[in-house]
C-alpha cells in the first residue's frame, strides 16, 4: 500500500493518471475493463503473484498488447528473468529512485502510444490492400466475362444464324423451330448478362442510384415470372407461389426486381424439364423475407461458401447446358445489403437449393 502511495504521488506529478488494485484478480478485472496504457506490477501481492497476473494478461486478447513493467526487490536476477518470461517489457527495481521510475514510464507509454499507432496503421492498410484486392478481382471478373461469357454467347448466336442463312431453304418446320428456339435462348443469356453486367459495374463505381419506395412485393414477383415466360414454357417448369397477401416493402423496386430475377432465372437453369420452383415472400423479424426454391440439381458445400464472392470462380451448366457467369448471384448479394437486407442460401446435391432474401417492411414510420 506504501508503494502504491509513492508510486501514485510521483506519477500523480508528471499528469499520469493512476489506478491501483491491491490484489491479483483486482488487477486482471481493472486491466480488461479499464484498459490501461501500461501496468507496474508488482510481483509479491495476495492470492496472486505477479508472474501469474502478467501471463493471464498476455493470454487475454483484450489485455495481450498492454505493456507490463515489474516491480522487484533489487538484485534479484532470478526475478527479472522469470518477469521477462511471463511477458514484462521492463523491470523497476526497488527501493525505486523516483526520476528512474518515470523516466521508464514515460518511456513506455511513448512506446506503448507508438505501436498503438502502428496498430491502427497496419489495420487501415490490410483494408486498402483488401480494397485493392477486391478492385483486382473485380476487374479480372469484368473482363473474363466480356472475353469469354459475352464471346461463346455471342458465338453462339453466330453459328445459328449462319446455319438458317445457309440451309434456310431445305429446313423444315422442325429443325427452324429448333434453331429459333437456341438463337432465343442465347439472346435472352446474352440480354441477361450484359444487364446485370452495365448495373454491376455501376454498383463498383458508387454510382448505382438508391431510390427506396414503397412497393408491393406481389406485383414484382408476378412481373418476374412474366419476364421469365420463354425459359419457364421451354422446359415445363411449374411456377408455384406462396406470398401473404398485401405485403408491402420499403426498398428500390429496380434493384428488388433485379435480385428476384437473377434468383428465379437460376431456379429455372438448374431445375430439370418438368420442375416445380415455389416463389414465396412472408413477414419476417427482419422485415419481409422472400424466398426462391427448386427441386432441381442442388449446390455442393464447397461451392455454397464462394457463390457470393467477387475473387471465387463457381460456373455450373443447367441442366440443358444453360451458361451462367456466376456474376448474378454476387450482383444479388450487393443489392440486398444495399437495402439493409441479409441473403442466404440452403442446398443439397440433387434435392434443389432455397435462397432467401430480405427487405425492409414499408410501415409509418416510412411515410
Amino acid at each position: 500500500a506504501e508503494n502504491i502511495k509513492v508510486s501514485g504521488n510521483i506519477l500523480s506529478g508528471h499528469g499520469i493518471e493512476i489506478a491501483a488494485a491491491t490484489n491479483g484478480e483486482d488487477a486482471l478485472k481493472m486491466a480488461a475493463s479499464d484498459k490501461p496504457d501500461l501496468i507496474l506490477l508488482d510481483i509479491q501481492m495476495p492470492e496472486m503473484n505477479g508472474f501469474e497476473v502478467c501471463r493471464r494478461l498476455k493470454e487475454n486478447e483484450a489485455t495481450k498488447n498492454i505493456p507490463v513493467i515489474f516491480l522487484t526487490a533489487y538484485g534479484e536476477i532470478e526475478d527479472i528473468v522469470k518477469g521477462f518470461d511471463a511477458g514484462a517489457a521492463d523491470y523497476i527495481a526497488k527501493p525505486f529512485k523516483a526520476q528512474e521510475l518515470v523516466s521508464r514510464v514515460l518511456n513506455h507509454l511513448q512506446l506503448s502510444y507508438a505501436r498503438s499507432e502502428i496498430i491502427v496503421k497496419n489495420a487501415e492498410l490490410d483494408e486498402r490492400n483488401r480494397q485493392l484486392w477486391e478492385s483486382i478481382a473485380a476487374k479480372d471478373k469484368f473482363f473474363s466475362i466480356i472475353s469469354h461469357d459475352l464471346k461463346n454467347t455471342f458465338s453462339s448466336i453466330i453459328n445459328f444464324t449462319g446455319y438458317l442463312k445457309n440451309n434456310f431453304k431445305t429446313l423444315n418446320a422442325n429443325d427452324l423451330e429448333k434453331s429459333l428456339t437456341s438463337i432465343n435462348q442465347s439472346s435472352t443469356q446474352v440480354y441477361e448478362l450484359l444487364d446485370n453486367l452495365l448495373k454491376w459495374a455501376l454498383s463498383q463505381t458508387g454510382k448505382v442510384e438508391f431510390r427506396p419506395e414503397a412497393i408491393n412485393i406481389k406485383d414484382i414477383m408476378n412481373e418476374t415470372i412474366g419476364s421469365l415466360s420463354a425459359s419457364i414454357e421451354n422446359k415445363k417448369i411449374k411456377i408455384v407461389t406462396n406470398i401473404d397477401e398485401e405485403l408491402i416493402a420499403y426498398a428500390d423496386g429496380n434493384m428488388v426486381k433485379t435480385i428476384l430475377r437473377n434468383l428465379a432465372s437460376n431456379a429455372i437453369k438448374f431445375s430439370h424439364s418438368a420442375g416445380e420452383v415455389e416463389i414465396g415472400a412472408k413477414r419476417a423479424m427482419e422485415g419481409i423475407a422472400i424466398s426462391v426454391e427448386d427441386n432441381g440439381v442442388g449446390i455442393s458445400g464447397d461451392h455454397i461458401k464462394n457463390l457470393f464472392k467477387i475473387d471465387a470462380s463457381v460456373k455450373t451448366s443447367g441442366t440443358q447446358n444453360e451458361k451462367g457467369s456466376g456474376l448474378g448471384l454476387i450482383l444479388c448479394r450487393e443489392f440486398v445489403e444495399i437495402n439493409g437486407g441479409k441473403i442466404s442460401v440452403e442446398s443439397e446435391p440433387g434435392s434443389g437449393s432455397k435462397f432467401v432474401f430480405t427487405v425492409p417492411e414499408y410501415n409509418e414510420f416510412f411515410k
